[in-house]
């Protein structure tokens, strides 16, 4: 026997009604127990009027009610069960029951649903139905990915989402309590609940929403960050009836900002304090970023004034600080060496270190540091100047030595010459002695000055050695 079959004999037996819905379309019933007419007070019910029916009678809630409940006996493989509000030919209220399965038809291969349609009118109030729409809009309320909270009009909460609080006996004990008998429980910072209440207040007084950020700390120090949202809903006369409380945590943006502004701080403190220009430029030779060190170079006070004061005439500063030039000569995408830039009246010399960069777009981009070198070619200069003077200085200390030891001596050596040919011939002078005196002082003191003078010698060449 059929599947359908027997569930249409079983369906009898209890005394309801067999159904089966084809495809996903809410109320497009293929086939419908006969004795279902009945219920609604007509005397047959083809399948087709009672799709008609239901198209003009079921509302939108229980359009989507009745839509959720196909998708998860769908997606989970279970049964679904719903009670749907109807009107009769008489235009008076029934309630059906609805309890169903999803299947193949063996068949056609299309997806179906069947099952029994119960009249339950007699033991279902419009509570129950309430009932049954406020499950319904609690399970599509808890799957949403946003803390979502109800409070009525003494700020007591009347739903709180999982999303809001996860412990489902929390959540159910916070029913009915405040922000305050919250924070009193948990143990939360009393500002938290004055911060909610005033925030509450503005949402009912200007009938608007309003948001705020809320900063939480927890027990370890840490900071939690929270966007909150207050939105009230007023009955048609405008009082306010229920406040909607949305929230979402935001902690992890917030911490991520953070690493982010840290690091522009670090970035931005190595950029102005190092002493070295910073720059890109990209390949049409318009400066995107310059440190103040670069700015401060080319006497302007921001990337713009740069870009608008370099004439035709002055290209050839961005041709060397970009390298473009001597990077293709060279093959090479890094580029250091030594530029000379014209700046007004003054030269400056600069050491720079290039390389070109390309974004995931192809874009070209020019990276360089440069180092202002001019005091230091001064320097250079400067030093070579003073060797130049030093050599010359080691000439005329050279022709100095050479005049000690040839200039100098050969006169003594003549001297001392004259003083022993003298000491031979003193016999022959009358008066020996006194001779003999006078020589001896001439020959200590030329030996003293030769003794000066071999010293000055020995000292120059181990200096210079």
């Amino acid at each position: 026997m059929p599947y359908s079959h027997l569930l249409e004999k079983l369906s009898k037996a209890n005394a309801t009604f067999f159904f089966e819905r084809k495809g996903w379309a809410p109320f497009e019933y293929v086939r419908v127990d006969a004795q279902f007419a009945t219920v609604l007070g007509m005397s047959a019910l083809p399948a087709l009027e009672l799709n008609q029916l239901a198209d003009s009678a079921f509302n939108h809630s229980q359009n989507l009610q009745l839509e959720d409940q196909l998708l998860q006996a769908k997606e989970q493989n279970k049964p679904y069960s719903v009670v749907l509000k109807l009107a009769d030919a008489n235009g008076a209220d029934i309630y059906i029951k609805e309890v169903g399965s999803y299947s193949l038809n063996a068949e056609s291969k299309e997806p179906q649903f069947t099952g029994f349609l119960e009249d339950v009118t007699n033991v279902t109030t419009e509570d129950t139905f309430q009932a049954t729409n406020k499950f319904f809009y609690q399970s599509t309320l808890n799957t949403l990915p946003i803390e979502l909270v109800v409070l009525d009009a003494e700020r007591r909460y009347i739903f709180c989402n999982e999303k809001a609080i996860s412990d489902p006996e929390l959540r159910a004990w916070l029913i009915g309590k405040t922000d305050f008998d919250y924070c009193t429980f948990r143990g939360k910072d009393a500002a938290i609940v004055a911060e909610r209440n005033h925030y509450y207040d503005m949402a009912v007084a200007e009938s608007r929403e309003v948001e705020w950020e809320e900063v939480q700390v927890l027990k370890d120090g840490s900071h939690t960050f929270n966007v909150r949202r207050y939105s009230p809903i007023a009955d048609q006369n405008g009082k306010v009836q229920i406040v909607m409380g949305y929230g979402f945590d935001i902690t992890d943006r917030r911490v991520a900002e953070e690493k982010v502004r840290m690091n522009e701080q670090l970035l931005t403190s190595i950029n102005e304090n190092v002493g070295e220009s910073i720059y890109r430029f990209n390949a049409g030779g318009v400066l995107l970023y310059a440190n103040s060190k670069f700015l401060d170079l080319f006497t302007v006070s921001s990337i713009e004034d740069f870009n608008a004061s370099v004439f035709e005439e002055q290209k050839n500063l961005i041709v060397q600080l970009c390298g473009a030039e001597a990077m293709e000569a060279e093959g090479t995408e890094v580029l250091q060496t030594e530029i000379a830039l014209r700046l007004g009246q003054d030269t400056v010399q600069g050491l720079i270190n290039v390389k070109r960069n390309r974004s995931d777009a192809d874009e070209v981009f020019y990276d360089g540091v440069m180092v202002d070198i001019t005091k230091l070619k001064d320097y250079e200069r400067s030093l070579i100047s003073k060797n130049v003077e030093l050599e010359k200085a080691y000439m005329e200390l050279d022709r100095f030595v050479y005049s000690a030891s040839h200039d100098l001596r050969a006169p003594l050596t003549s001297i001392l010459g004259i003083v022993k040919v003298a000491e031979l011939e003193r016999k022959q002078i009358g008066n020996e002695a006194e001779v003999d005196v006078y020589l001896g002082m001439i020959k200590k003191s030329v030996d003293k000055l030769d003794s000066f003078v071999q010293d000055i010698i020995h000292y120059y060449r181990n200096s210079r050695v």
